[in-house]
Formats: structure tokens, sequence, C-alpha cells
């Protein structure tokens, strides 16, 4: 996440919490210590089914 103010990439969350079913975060900037707010929300193509787990059969003795 890039910081708006002076444009570093270092930066970390100080808060998270649900908005009216998005996430919205406050973070603070590492380089110039300003705090801002990100609004995320997942689009349909990041929803995409995994691959199905392979599991080994049980071997009994």
């Amino acid at each position: 996440m890039n910081c708006p103010y002076c444009k570093s990439t270092i930066t970390w969350v100080v808060s998270t919490w649900d908005f009216r079913g998005r996430i919205r975060r406050t973070r603070r900037c590492r380089i110039c210590g300003r705090r801002f707010s990100t609004l995320e929300s997942m689009t349909r193509n990041q929803l995409r089914p995994g691959r199905p787990v392979r599991r080994r059969p049980k071997i009994s003795h």
C-alpha cells in the first residue's frame, strides 16, 4: 500500500473493521508518520475455488 502523502510503500495497519460488507483499515506511514484510511472489497475474480486437496488413503495393518 502506498502512502498518499509521501508515496512510500512502508506502511502498517493500525486498525481494521467491517464497513458495510467491506474492510476498512486505518494505516500509518513509517516514513512521514501520517495516517490514512483504505476501503477494501473483494471482486469476483478473487473468489476462485482452489485445487482439491489430495488425501492419501488410510493404510490398515
